[in-house]
């Protein structure tokens, strides 16, 4: 069975694991986390421990901006044009939104309608074996909620056309990434306990 490392960590990091687990085990799963990269743990943190999102999300938001940019287009021509109108003075250019928008969408991606459980099953009297299968249709059978173009423009102060045009590959490209340094950090804790793991098979 395989062990669910985020789960462990949730707990570890919560107040109630810090209590109700041994202190040995928690410094273990923190230390594991310790190991991955900062955008990371920074994620993890948010998602599945004890940092608010309100209190991580400029962290996080800062380490995936420097990544974003080197997904930036690579004609500097309309670069200038399809930033967002006032960026200078807001402190934030079309980057930065985009990072934003792309943590706070990975966050709160699963899907309203069947919250992530992309199948499942409707009682039906009539149907031989009691129910039927369905998948969702809000999410396409993916589990994660869907934003329409308009919202994620807007969230970029841009034209809906620009962000179509020019954005919107860049954006998935941002979400992936993050899937990316999910995967990764749930790889780099999984080495890093493994010898631990270990070593309690042998005793």
């Amino acid at each position: 069975m395989r062990v669910d490392v985020r789960e462990q960590v949730a707990v570890a990091m919560s107040v109630r694991g810090q209590l109700g687990e041994s202190g040995a085990n928690t410094e273990t799963m923190m230390g594991a986390l310790a190991a991955a990269d900062d955008l990371g743990r920074a994620l993890w943190r948010m998602r599945y421990g004890e940092v608010s999102r309100r209190a991580g999300m400029d962290r996080a938001v800062a380490l995936l901006t420097k990544r974003v940019r080197a997904l930036g287009p690579k004609r500097r021509t309309g670069l200038r044009d399809h930033s967002p109108a006032g960026s200078r003075e807001l402190g934030a250019d079309v980057f930065t939104l985009m990072a934003r928008r792309a943590v706070w969408e990975w966050l709160g991606d699963r899907c309203g309608e069947c919250h992530g459980a992309i199948v499942g099953e409707i009682q039906d009297a009539t149907h031989p074996l009691g129910g039927r299968l369905f998948c969702c249709i809000a999410c396409g059978g993916t589990g994660r909620r869907r934003y329409p173009d308009a919202e994620r423009a807007g969230a970029l102060r841009l034209p809906v056309e620009v962000y179509r045009r020019n954005w919107a590959r860049q954006f998935a490209a941002v979400l992936a990434m993050l899937d990316r340094f999910d995967g990764d950090t749930e790889r780099r804790v999984r080495q890093q306990l493994a010898p631990v793991a270990q070593s309690k098979n042998v005793a």
